[in-house]
């Protein structure tokens, strides 16, 4: 649901951990606890990593957009997270793989805001035009038996 609320707190219970909230044309991180809390950083490299798709990820999250194509995403100059790049962001069509590792420096509400460009799929275009040519002829014939 992109509807700019929280979507999910991730480690709640844990003194680390970040709000992710999803609109139509952002992704919006924020910080939960600071590096001094946990001692050396939140992230570091895991064993398990994600390279496919033109995807990227060695200690991070990925999002994925079931109805939507994604044409573009961006780092929003909003961003206070220290040493978040545009370089730790990949994507495809259908998902967007955040990259993690190595990030230090983090303060309670630090965040990351990620622009997303995405347009229907096709078959949702399909359908917008079958309902519209239905309400069309729908419309005609009323007209017609009106006169």
């Amino acid at each position: 649901m992109a509807d700019g609320t929280t979507q999910e707190t991730f480690c709640a219970p844990c003194v680390t951990g970040f709000d992710l909230k999803v609109t139509d044309t952002q992704v919006q991180y924020t910080f939960l606890g600071s590096q001094s809390d946990i001692g050396t950083g939140y992230f570091s490299p895991s064993s398990t990593s994600l390279n496919t798709g033109g995807l990227y990820i060695a200690n991070g999250n990925l999002l994925s957009f079931g109805n939507r194509v994604i044409t573009g995403v961006t780092l929003d100059g909003a961003t206070t997270l220290p040493g978040f790049l545009g370089s730790n962001v990949t994507f495809n069509s259908g998902a967007i793989a955040v990259e993690w590792a190595g990030k230090t420096g983090i303060k309670t509400g630090d965040t990351v805001i990620l622009d997303v460009n995405a347009v229907p799929e096709p078959d949702t275009y399909a359908l917008m035009i079958v309902g519209a040519g239905l309400l069309g002829f729908a419309a005609r014939r009323r007209s017609a038996r009106l006169a």
